[in-house]
């Protein structure tokens, strides 16, 4: 999120300040890297079941650690 906000990445506002309450950061990871990243924790996945257009490999990219 401080990457993409630094870089002025379209459509990160990060208004929640990272703090999972805003879902702006939502993104897709490609499918051969799904398996490969740890579970999204509860917090996240409560915030991606409110958001509309996610799918199996929806995370919140700020969330995303290798």
């Amino acid at each position: 999120m401080r990457i993409a906000l630094a870089n002025q990445v379209p459509g990160i506002l990060a208004d929640c300040g990272g703090c999972l309450a805003c879902g702006t950061c939502h993104g897709y990871v490609d499918e051969s890297w799904v398996g490969k990243l740890p579970a999204p924790q509860p917090d996240e996945s409560t915030m991606l079941d409110g958001i509309v257009g996610t799918r199996a490999a929806s995370r919140l990219m700020f969330q995303v650690t290798p």
